[in-house]
């Protein structure tokens, strides 16, 4: 059975050439000469005992060619694909801007005032070292404030920051005095340093639950509370 693509090996009914870079890769031939592009052009024109096929992957892509592909369409799913990136990186960017505002803003500014525009109504505060109600915007006010009257010059320090689709996690330490009381201990006037992780779940650009974890025994050690480790039999003779 004789080639459908003569002996020269050229289809007779299909003019192969390479669409432009930005075609996707599984559909980069179209059909006809480019406009503009003669049918007799160096281009066009096959080399002997080559297929058109393997002369226009031999080619350099046209200007003018034009997203035809031989299947009849084009595959948009790299299109989609771009997009559905674009708006996830998006969403991450706003999601790690708002956990950072509620550090710098609410907590190391003192402004309380924004926490209703950063804290969804329904939102959940998980602490274990909590005692009274924890959901609401009312109730992360008061956990800020707790900390402030215990340690005025508390700061926060974000040391890492992830997302995980609508997930931000935070790595972060506080630093200050304890000139105040804090969790039913007097002011010590001692220096603190606390590392801890907090998970925030965010739901239509607010966080909805705060999943918080801080070494909270670590601090009881540096405010002179539980003994360190070692010191124990002195702690108890006392």
């Amino acid at each position: 059975m004789s080639d459908a693509r003569g002996d020269s090996g050229n289809h007779p009914f299909l003019n192969l050439r390479p669409l432009p870079h930005f075609a996707s890769s599984h559909h980069r031939f179209a059909v006809g000469p480019a406009l503009g592009v003669s049918s007799q052009s160096p281009v066009n024109r096959p080399i002997a005992n080559q297929s058109s096929w393997e002369y226009a992957r031999a080619s350099p892509p046209l200007p003018g060619s034009l997203p035809i592909v031989l299947c009849g369409r084009v595959d948009l799913r790299g299109c989609r694909i771009a997009r559905i990136r674009r708006r996830r990186n998006l969403m991450s960017a706003d999601n790690k801007a708002l956990v950072r505002r509620l550090y710098e803003e609410v907590w190391n500014k003192r402004r309380l005032e924004l926490v209703d525009e950063i804290i969804s109504p329904s939102h959940a505060l998980h602490d274990p070292n909590l005692t009274d109600s924890s959901v609401g915007p009312d109730a992360y006010r008061r956990q800020v404030s707790r900390f402030i009257v215990g340690i005025p010059d508390l700061r926060f320090t974000i040391e890492d920051i992830v997302d995980e689709k609508e997930k931000v996690a935070v790595a972060w330490t506080i630093s200050g005095t304890h000139t105040g009381e804090f969790m039913g201990i007097p002011a010590t006037n001692k220096k603190v340093y606390v590392e801890g992780i907090t998970i925030n779940h965010i739901v239509d650009g607010k966080i909805m639950d705060s999943y918080i974890s801080w070494d909270t025994f670590g601090m009881m050690q540096q405010l002179g509370v539980v003994p360190a480790l070692g010191q124990t039999k002195s702690f108890t003779a006392r």
